[in-house]
């Protein structure tokens, strides 16, 4: 009887273990599916400040022009 209980403990053990194993293998994959989706957003808002400043300073030289550019020859 001793040597039921303990097979069955160490199988209990031995499945509560590879559970526990897919958990965490499966917490770290979503962990890596998200970090992936911020890197993938960040890049994306890193391209579109690159655009809103090309545009800010697009529009501030239509504002206030260089004056470098008016000098006569």
């Amino acid at each position: 009887m001793q040597i039921t209980v303990a097979e069955r403990r160490t199988i209990y053990h031995t499945i509560a273990m590879e559970e526990n194993q897919e958990a965490e293998a499966e917490q770290r994959y979503q962990e890596i599916l998200e970090r992936k989706c911020l890197v993938e957003l960040a890049k994306e808002q890193a391209q579109d400040v690159a655009v809103l400043r090309a545009e800010v300073e697009r529009m501030r030289m239509k504002t206030f022009p260089a004056l470098g550019q008016f000098k006569h020859s």
